[in-house]
């Protein structure tokens, strides 16, 4: 038997109320929700009196299992249960849809249905929508409305059929699709001062409100800073007007849109004070609070904007709107009644037609005892998921003491698919009030699934985000995660990873885009250098209860956003060699191997498209290399003949193994052709992967399996879309454009838990699962704001807003409902973002890491304010709270207490030196201390300290701080001085490795030998009479331009900087009088000319080293600009003496 919890307890055995359980992440609740129900079973309900509701089939099985693996455990303790375990087979546990199509098989005749209907799949009805929406058109031009003609001559035919399909789709959310409709259509035709009392004016008005108020306590801490120490006092005056202007207009918001109105009409700022010559202040502060005060005249001047037309306007507006909105809705109305027609016709419902058919066989009072009679207990897991229409269903019949609602509001992330958190919200104030006597809420608080520290990391950001005025939830003591994991010492801290990008102001879009996907490539190298780390690391797993190495399957990276991201961070982490698997969800047509299949099919229907072409001749069919199309192109290198004219070129007038490839290729096009034409576009796909072996290859990836059945789904849909259109390749190809278009998410299942490969998914996929390591990626990517720039926006509440299109002045404009859907949108929107990082934060079982980018090279001022409202990326919701922690967000690395929680904050500076700071820090502890054995050999230099004294102390110096800093022992120690550094990591390792005392063994040997011949020159006299001919030139010219032209010759000669320093000594010694004048010459000619001799190994070694050509010397400016210059210095000081000389 399990230990539960008290408030777990609390929720299995009470009786006599409908209980909302309001369970965090990883507290259990199916586990709650399985034993209620196996202890309803053993206090005599059947299971056959039980609805349980799940949201996907896959949750549903899932549900089943465990249940019949409880109540057989209960069935062996009580032999009397084993006929409800024979029973579970007919139990009623499934997914809301599968209730309602079992529904109305079973009340048919109350909605003269035929019960033999089936559920069309998501192919066949777009087809079929598609269909019925051309009919429509056709339909409405044909009958020829006002309305209709109305919203044509506003919209293109285009626009109309986009803008009915979204307004179907939205009323068909709706439990009254055609009573929303009617209200959307009476409230465009407002006057202003019914307008006025409208939700969409009251909700602007607060909105406005809110904002204003906010403004005002910024007005405050401006003040503060002026009158505050050091602050501009002379600026205080115009500060305090500014904090009462503000409180006025957030007072005036209370009364309504027309008070506000006229409140903003004349608005103006004082001008601030001027600074007396006696006014003492800080230069600082003053700059901090004009910009303050800047950016709070911009904030109301946008209110201003906002509030610009009177009420009379605003409706006026909204007036013109409501003519093609009744043309709208009549093609949306001739849209549904022949869609509904058609599938009708082929006995067959959608998910809507369920919903829907379902709540209208409930308005039966028949119906509806018939079902309270059934289901004695309904059961709702992830209720906070649930829609309006889905509510509307069970609400309709469940017993006022028999529902149990189990779900986190916290973790509801579906708006996209409707769904309502409000819902859980409302039903969990209302199941808390004591006068509900037949309903109760408990909470379910304690996490079996992480750490304490990942726990109280979570706490501490929602603790300062989640607010009901601003993200609709109240994170207080109740939403509060507690750990019920015994404790470990070793608990690791959270780590956020922030990449700061140079800053480019005005980027277009485009730009951005680029920005983003350069943004999450060097956030890819972060993680990869972080799982190379982790990876064998010992790790302790609470499943099994023991103690094993890291692999890859136990990290999973998460991302908000996928498309276009999440295959270039897997592409990022393969190049680093790690084996990845992207898991992401994108669109069915954008997986990779089915991008690779769709470019073939339309290589093979028309081959004269250049970009699938490419990607054909790249891909499963021929395989060619980059090398070999640029070979093509470069045999028709005209850029304006397309390419696939080049391929023909090259394919009948060359003869040679690339040809060949062409010619194969060509062939094989022309059979699959004719094998689409005649046998269909299954049979195609099916005899392409048997000639190619693309589906076994595709099975030896990463993530095989998925792969291959991704592959074989594709066969499947072509052979229902030849089923149900009996379309050719080109039909075919047409569906699935649109299709990929619209985000086709239909895909296969992911891979097998034996795949030890690093997992790439959305956040939205991990939703139910965990893992013991957990990246989230691409926490510096802003919110999407496209759905708020839709052309029609709309809300269960609010109705729908068109623009105003002024076809006499050919003009189009927002409309203040516009306005109020868009405000509550992003509100609404705000709230889902910071859900959906909560679920991220809230997947990881022992580690949890962040990465995210931002432009810039410094925190961005907003992170140091409070306006929740302004957040809009993941990293605006983190990082406030860790500077007020007193995080700096700008050095290495520093340890952070947030909260109950320890972060680890790593600062990555952008451009070369920023990545070269990264790419050390995998290997070495880089911090400022370990400069000091060098900072001291400089000191001491100064100082005239012996070299050999300044060398020892630095030596000694380094070896303290390896010890205490990079905690190495002795024998390390002395084996990396002896034997040199290896590196781990193998890119460091590149630049890195070696040195020690072995490798000088032979630069010994070099000086040595070099030394030799100086005294063999000395003692033989050999160069006797060269050095004769040194002195007469530094007669001639002066003493360094004779040495800076023997070093050059003997540069030419000796082909090594130490046999070159130790000629010219010998040469020059004579000649020069002045022995620290003479080392110093000596320093600035032989020592730097050397290396620029292309055959002197002073410069081809090292050139040769880092791959860089020998031209590459010409940069090396300070090895010619030195004696250059010296040359010039000495020469102008020479004739200076010698006038002076001669003056005298």
């Amino acid at each position: 038997m399990p230990k539960w919890t008290e408030q777990q307890r609390d929720a299995i055995a009470d009786r006599g109320h409908s209980l909302i359980v309001c369970a965090a992440a990883g507290s259990g609740k199916t586990a709650v929700l399985v034993e209620r129900i196996v202890q309803l079973v053993r206090e005599g309900c059947p299971i056959e009196n039980m609805l349980v509701v799940t949201f996907t089939n896959a949750a549903a099985g899932e549900m089943r299992q465990r249940i019949g693996e409880a109540l057989g455990k209960a069935a062996r303790e009580d032999p009397a249960l084993g006929e409800q375990v024979m029973a579970l087979s007919r139990a009623s546990i499934s997914t809301l849809h599968r209730f309602c199509g079992n529904l109305l098989r079973e009340h048919f005749q109350a909605l003269s249905i035929d019960p033999g209907f089936r559920i069309g799949d998501e192919q066949e009805c777009g087809v079929l929508s598609h269909q019925a929406m051309e009919d429509a058109m056709y339909s409405c031009y044909e009958v020829g409305s006002d309305a209709f003609l109305a919203a044509d001559r506003c919209y293109t035919q285009e626009e109309l059929s986009e803008l009915a399909f979204a307004l179907h789709r939205f009323m068909m959310t709706r439990p009254d699709p055609w009573a929303f409709l009617a209200r959307a259509q009476e409230t465009v035709r407002l006057t202003g001062e019914a307008f006025e009392q409208s939700p969409a004016a009251r909700l602007l008005a607060d909105f406005a409100g809110r904002r204003l108020e906010r403004l005002c306590a910024n007005a405050r801490e401006t003040l503060a800073l002026c009158e505050g120490e050091n602050g501009p006092l002379h600026y205080a005056a115009a500060c305090g007007m500014d904090v009462q202007l503000t409180a006025d207009l957030a007072a005036a918001a209370a009364g309504g849109y027309a008070a506000l109105h006229d409140a903003l009409h004349g608005v103006t700022f004082a001008a601030l004070g001027r600074k007396k010559k006696t006014d003492l202040f800080d230069e600082d502060i003053a700059d901090r609070v004009k910009a303050r005060r800047d950016a709070l005249k911009k904030a109301v001047a946008d209110v201003q904007t906002a509030f610009a037309l009177t009420l009379e306007d605003a409706a006026a507006d909204i007036r013109m709107t409501a003519a093609p909105l009744d043309g709208l809705a009549e093609l949306a109305k001739t849209y549904d009644a022949l869609y509904t027609a058609a599938k009708r016709q082929r006995g067959m419902m959608d998910f809507n037609d369920l919903e829907h058919n379902a709540l209208a066989a409930l308005a039966l009072p028949e119906v509806r005892a018939s079902l309270r009679a059934q289901y004695r207990y309904v059961f709702i897991d992830e209720y906070q998921d649930s829609s309006a229409i889905q509510e509307a269903i069970v609400g309709s019949f469940a017993r006022e003491d028999g529902l149990f609602l189990v779900g986190d509001v916290k973790q509801s992330i579906y708006r996209f698919r409707q769904a309502e958190p409000s819902l859980f919200l409302q039903k969990a104030a209302r199941f808390d009030l004591p006068e509900r006597e037949k309903e109760r809420r408990i909470d379910l608080q304690k996490n079996f699934r992480s750490r304490a520290n990942v726990l109280e990391a979570a706490n501490a950001v929602f603790g300062r985000i989640m607010r009901a005025e601003e993200t609709e939830i109240e994170y207080d003591e109740r939403e509060k995660l507690f750990c019920g994991l015994p404790a470990r010492e070793d608990d690791p801290p959270v780590e956020l990873h922030v990449l700061y990008q140079p800053d480019e102001d005005g980027a277009e879009e485009d730009e951005n885009a680029e920005r983003e996907l350069a943004a999450v490539e060097r956030e890819a190298k972060v993680v990869a250098a972080r799982i190379r780390e982790l990876v064998g690391t010992p790790f302790y797993d609470a499943k099994t209860e023991t103690e094993r190495p890291l692999r890859y399957r136990d990290m999973t990276v998460l991302m908000r956003a996928v498309r276009g991201s999440a295959p270039l961070a897997a592409q990022m982490l393969e190049s680093e060699g790690i084996p990845v698997f992207c898991d992401a969800g994108e669109g069915y047509f954008d997986i990779p191997e089915i991008r690779a299949m769709t470019a073939l099919l339309q290589t093979i229907e028309n081959g004269a498209r250049d970009e699938p072409l490419l990607a054909a001749l790249r891909g499963p069919a021929l395989g060619l290399e980059e090398s070999e199309l640029a070979q093509i192109r470069i045999y028709t290198p005209d850029v304006k003949t397309p390419y696939h004219e080049a391929v023909r070129r090259y394919r009948e007038e060359m003869d040679d193994a690339l040809a060949e490839k062409l010619r194969a290729f060509e062939a094989k096009r022309a059979r699959w052709r004719l094998c689409a034409r005649n046998q269909g576009v299954d049979r195609l796909i099916a005899r392409i992967y048997a000639e190619t072996g693309f589906l076994a290859r595709a099975g030896a990836l990463p993530g095989g399996a998925a792969r291959q059945a991704n592959l074989h789904l594709l066969t499947a849909r072509a052979r229902t879309f030849a089923s149900t259109q009996g379309g050719s390749l080109h039909a075919f190809l047409r569906y699935a454009e649109r299709l990929r278009a619209g985000g086709d998410s239909m895909s296969a299942s992911a891979i097998g838990e034996s795949e030890d490969v690093v997992r790439i998914m959305t956040t939205h996929k991990s939703k139910g699962l965990e893992f013991p390591v957990v990246f989230v990626l691409a926490l510096g990517r802003r919110m999407s704001g496209q759905s708020l720039r839709a052309r029609v926006l709309m809300d269960a509440e609010l109705g729908v807003g068109l623009p105003c299109v002024d076809t006499e002045m050919n003009s189009e404009r927002d409309t203040l409902l516009r306005r109020a859907i868009r405000v509550k949108a992003q509100r609404e929107q705000l709230a889902e973002e910071v859900r959906v990082l909560y679920v991220a934060l809230t997947r990881a079982r022992e580690r949890l890491i962040l990465v995210g980018s931002v432009a810039g090279d410094k925190p961005p001022e907003a992170w140091r304010g409070a306006d929740i409202s302004q957040m809009h990326t993941g990293l605006d919701m983190i990082a406030p709270a860790l500077i007020e922690a007193g995080a700096s967000l700008t050095i290495r690395e520093e340890a952070v207490r947030l909260g109950n929680s320890t972060w680890r904050v790593f600062a990555h500076v952008g451009g070369a030196a920023g990545e070269l700071w990264s790419l050390y820090g995998r290997e070495m502890t880089l911090h400022w201390v370990m400069c000091l054995p060098a900072v001291l050999i400089l000191i001491l230099s100064v100082l005239r300290v012996n070299v050999k004294k300044a060398m020892s102390v630095s030596i000694l110096a380094a070896v303290v701080l390896c010890i205490f800093l990079r905690h190495l022992d002795a024998v390390t120690i002395l084996k990396t001085a002896i034997l040199g550094y290896t590196a781990s990591d193998a890119e460091v390792g590149a630049m890195l490795n070696g040195g020690g005392i072995i490798s000088m063994v032979r630069v010994a040997l070099i000086v040595m030998i070099s030394s030799a011949y100086s005294g063999i020159f000395r003692k033989t006299g050999l160069l006797d009479g060269l050095c004769g001919r040194v002195t007469a030139l530094r007669d001639k010219t002066s003493p360094y331009a004779s040495m800076l032209l023997t070093a050059v010759l003997a540069s030419l000669l000796a082909c090594n900087q130490t046999l070159t320093i130790i000629l010219t000594h010998q040469l020059c010694a004579p000649s020069q009088k002045d022995k620290e004048e003479f080392a110093i010459n000596l320093e600035n000619s032989a020592v730097v000319v050397a290396p620029l001799i292309p055959w002197s190994i002073a410069g081809a070694t090292p050139l040769s080293t880092v791959g860089a050509p020998m031209t590459g010397m010409a940069f090396a400016c300070f090895l010619y600009i030195l004696p250059l210059c010296e040359l010039v210095r000495r020469t102008a000081q020479q004739r200076a003496a010698k006038k002076t000389a001669a003056q005298k």
